[in-house]
């Protein structure tokens, strides 16, 4: 078989199995691990190190070209190519289902704003299920929210109004918000603009990313996980706390 048809299907048959790896195992565990930023940087990386690899494989077989004869340089080309590509596949078909499980977003909206004396209290509510996310901002941001909701506009611009301005005047708006993750008691969440085919995501608080996204008419989504962390938290703080029984009686409250 000539050398250079050859050289094709093997270039073809190791970008098949970086495209494999890099849809179907890298994107849903990236973006479970680090969030929409992270995940680019993740998969540039990890799609640099296969590369790598296969450039190896086509290499070795050629520096022993002089010793070996065409057919076992060809044969072993074959051998190497065909085990990277099934090992994406096994790879592929053997990964966790909870990290795919986790990449998974939930449509919500605004079902509640209460006002408490530490803030705001708003609840989001997944569209077809009773899950609700509970979640404390600010009463500025909490103001600004309700203001979206109703459509009305204060008699001056406020921040959220004025961000809304820029990104119109430049031709960009707002595609969605993501929740993705709950740390530590905060959540994080992810704002993602667009801009004909163009789009930038980034880092924000939510409530600011609700206030934003919502005067454009944009959907906001939570990570299927939040659900799940949010309510093992909540089952932690009602856990009574048994006292020691070491304690004298004198000193329990």
């Amino acid at each position: 078989m000539h050398p250079e048809p050859v050289r094709f299907f093997h270039f073809l048959s190791g970008t098949v199995a970086v495209s494999l790896w890099d849809r179907i195992i890298l994107i849903p565990i990236s973006k479970n691990r680090e969030g929409a930023v992270g995940c680019a940087r993740k998969r540039q990386e990890e799609r640099t190190k296969l590369y790598c690899i296969l450039v190896r494989c086509l290499d070795r077989p050629q520096q022993r070209q002089g010793k070996e004869g065409g057919m076992n340089r060809n044969v072993t080309l074959n051998v190497t190519l065909l085990l990277v590509l099934v090992l994406a596949l096994a790879v592929s078909l053997t990964a966790p289902l909870t990290a795919q499980r986790r990449s998974e977003n939930v449509e919500v909206t605004v079902e509640d704003l209460v006002a408490t004396p530490v803030g705001v209290s708003i609840t989001l509510r997944a569209s077809g299920s009773s899950d609700r996310i509970r979640m404390l901002i600010g009463v500025s941001e909490g103001r600004s929210i309700a203001r979206a909701i109703r459509h009305r506009k204060s008699s001056r611009p406020m921040t959220h109004d004025l961000f809304k301005e820029f990104l119109d005047r430049n031709g960009w708006k707002v595609q969605k918000v993501l929740i993705r993750d709950l740390a530590s008691g905060t959540f994080l969440a992810d704002l993602t603009v667009e801009k004909g085919r163009e789009t930038q995501v980034y880092d924000a608080r939510p409530s600011d990313a609700m206030a934003i996204a919502l005067r454009f008419g944009a959907k906001i989504y939570v990570s299927k996980h939040v659900f799940d962390q949010q309510r093992e938290n909540e089952e932690r703080q009602e856990k009574p706390v048994k006292p020691d029984s070491s304690e004298p009686e004198t000193l329990r409250l």
